[in-house]
């Protein structure tokens, strides 16, 4: 748990933030279940319809979620990772391009547009395997968290960002940057 007041605010993402959520984690649970059977990754979270955004294991498969409180976005990835091994996941909202991002062990593993308009920020505090008030708890291993504000092309710091040389940094460039990261 980091309070709201020990963020000062770092973690409530404004409408034109662009950001990335890592995370390395391990589970053999949270395969089924719908919501309910659901385990927490990070979350910044109040509730429905009101500005959160969070990361969590779904049926599962990684699904990043924002709302602004009026409209959200939402991307859920294709892999199942509750397998028991070591995964490792980034989910990243770009602003510029409208487009929210799942990118699992170097891997494009989903993506979706991103509708909202507003901001993400509220008083809640940041939580690492639960939401706010403790549930939906995570059940397995969180090994790292790291969160990173800006564009993926402010993020990209190997020489210009244009890792695969098509002239465009964007999130192609991110996969083939992660895939070279050791876990």
């Amino acid at each position: 748990r980091l309070t709201d007041s020990q963020s000062r605010g770092l973690l409530d993402f404004g409408a034109a933030d662009s950001f990335m959520v890592r995370i390395v984690f391990c589970t053999s649970s949270h395969a089924d279940g719908g919501v309910g059977g659901a385990g927490a990754l990070a979350a910044k979270d109040v509730g429905t319809g009101v500005p959160s955004w969070w990361l969590r294991i779904q049926d599962g498969k990684v699904r990043f979620f924002l709302d602004d409180g009026s409209s959200s976005a939402s991307v859920t990835g294709e892999t199942s990772v509750s397998d028991g091994r070591w995964h490792e996941v980034i989910a990243a909202r770009d602003a510029e391009d409208s487009m929210v991002y799942l990118v699992l062990d170097g891997r494009l593993d989903g993506m979706a547009v991103d509708n909202t308009a507003g901001g993400f920020g509220n008083s809640n505090d940041f939580m690492v395997g639960c939401f706010n008030g403790g549930e939906r708890s995570f059940a397995g291993d969180i090994d790292k968290v790291i969160v990173y504000q800006g564009r993926l092309s402010d993020i990209i710091k190997i020489s210009d960002g244009d890792l695969n040389t098509d002239g465009i940094v964007d999130i192609r460039d991110l996969v083939i940057m992660v895939s070279n990261w050791d876990l």
